[in-house]
This record gives structure tokens, C-alpha cells and sequence, in this order.
């Protein structure tokens, strides 16, 4: 993505500890569902509890609820959900979609 750092980790607790200590850089997070230590849902709902305003997009291969990501989505905790396998084209799309919704709150709601 041009203009933007992207940092992965395998294992969620890395990633929120990075979170944390970084979160006025994070526009948007990316998580998958299954991971080690904690759940996707869990590291997003944590990230969400310490910056409301950060986008954040669940992706999966598994079965998951629909009437689940329907709550949370409704409840603002997911910003997007993706069902793998996932193509490149829609990935690009959808971080587009949740960068520039970002954009527009923030230029809404001001600095």
C-alpha cells in the first residue's frame, strides 16, 4: 500500500503489545480468526477498547456464525469481514473501502 507501513505478526499477543505501544500509527487492523494465545475477535475487541476509532477487518477460512459477525459488526467492533480464500483485487478493495471510510470520519469529526 503506498503511504502506509504494514507490520505482520504470527502471534496476538505480539501484535497487541505492538498495538499498544504504537496505536496513534494504526489506521487499520487486520486480523485473522484462528490465531495463537488469543483470538482474532479478542485481539480486535481489545485494539477497539483502546481506539474506537481504528478500522479493523476479520478474515477467516473457518465456518463463523453469521448471526455472530452480524453482532459484531452492528456493535462496531468489526469494520469488515472477508471469507477465505480471498483474491488479491478484493483484499486491496476492502482496505481501500475501510482506509478511506477512516479518512472521511476524521475529516468529519476533525484533528
Amino acid at each position: 500500500m503506498n503511504g502506509f507501513s504494514v507490520v505482520t505478526f504470527t502471534d496476538s499477543t505480539l501484535a497487541l503489545e505492538h498495538f499498544k505501544e504504537n496505536e496513534s500509527d494504526y489506521a487499520l487492523v487486520l486480523s485473522d480468526y484462528r490465531m495463537p494465545c488469543m483470538s482474532g475477535i479478542e485481539l480486535i475487541r481489545q485494539i477497539k477498547d483502546r481506539k474506537p476509532s481504528v478500522r479493523t477487518l476479520l478474515m477467516t477460512a473457518f465456518e463463523v456464525d453469521s448471526k455472530l459477525i452480524h453482532e459484531y459488526t452492528s456493535n462496531k467492533i468489526l469494520n469488515g469481514y472477508l471469507q477465505k480464500p480471498v483474491r488479491l483485487t478484493d483484499l486491496r478493495q476492502e482496505i481501500n473501502n475501510q482506509l478511506h471510510a477512516s479518512e472521511l470520519k476524521l475529516s468529519v469529526s476533525g484533528p
